[in-house]
């Protein structure tokens, strides 16, 4: 997927398919980049089939940004398609709900509907083999996420080491982005040793973001359980670009098969 960027503090990426066109923004959501979205893209078009909006990266939604999303939903309905809010971080999903109108009010309804929220009996033990991967990994930056299957998306439920601004940004994670989406994607562990340049980042907002840890290497583990439901992902970090050493993938490994078990006979 390749991103460009609209304005200074937006960026956007399109996934063409038969039957829908998916655009991802990253960023703010304000005037600015208002003006920038419909200036640029072929929104006519885009909006005369399913339009799914990935607004999971969207960290900052103003009423001009509620205007945008707005103006996608009537323009879609008119050309006789439709538009899906799909895994849309809060702000965005309080931006609509607090706008007063009541097609605002029903997209983020509809999504948030999508959305597993509250707590989940798997998120206790996704917390306990964060820690001890922190442990066995000897670093301090961690995240756990748990996998919403109707979204296909991972919901970080507690981390180590990252600032507000970036656990904001990484609230949701959508398809197969960074290692974690990856990870979860593919239900194999994502061993990366230089988070700069590699594939999983190159070019992305994600990239942006952990440079300002600063995040070098990272390691995504998949928690499944015996029938294989993927539960969630547990990655750990390093601050700088490191070797991640046969002992350590093992041990990785172990624990998340472990947590995996745990986590089947707990249900």
């Amino acid at each position: 997927m390749e991103w460009s960027e609209l304005v200074p503090d937006l960026r956007f990426a399109l996934t063409r398919g038969e039957e829908q066109t998916v655009l991802h923004l990253a960023g703010e959501l304000d005037v600015a980049a208002a003006v920038a979205l419909f200036r640029r893209l072929p929104l006519p078009t885009m909006c005369s089939r399913r339009l799914v909006l990935d607004a999971s990266r969207v960290t900052f939604c103003d009423l001009a940004g509620v205007d945008v999303l707005l103006a996608l939903h009537h323009q879609a309905a008119a050309c006789g398609g439709r538009l899906v809010l799909k895994a849309a971080h809060r702000a965005v999903l309080r931006a609509l709900a607090h706008s007063g109108d009541a097609a605002a009010v029903e997209l983020a309804r509809a999504c948030t509907a999508r959305m597993r929220r509250g707590h989940h009996p798997d998120q206790r033990l996704l917390r306990q083999a964060m820690v001890m991967a922190l442990r066995l990994t000897d670093t301090h930056l961690g995240t756990a996420q748990l996998w919403d299957a109707p979204t296909r998306t991972l919901r970080v439920v507690t981390q180590r080491g990252f600032p507000s601004d970036v656990v904001s940004f990484f609230e949701t994670v959508n398809g197969g982005e960074c290692s974690c989406g990856s990870a979860a994607l593919k239900h194999s562990p994502v061993f990366v040793e230089e988070v700069a340049g590699h594939p999983s980042y190159s070019g992305t907002p994600a990239a942006d973001v952990l440079g300002t840890v600063p995040v070098g290497a990272v390691s995504s583990l998949p928690v499944i359980g015996s029938t294989g439901r993927l539960l969630g992902v547990v990655s750990v970090y390093h601050d700088r670009p490191s070797r991640w050493s046969a002992e350590q993938r093992r041990r990785l490994h172990t624990l998340a098969h472990a947590t995996g078990r745990l986590a089947q006979h707990s249900a």
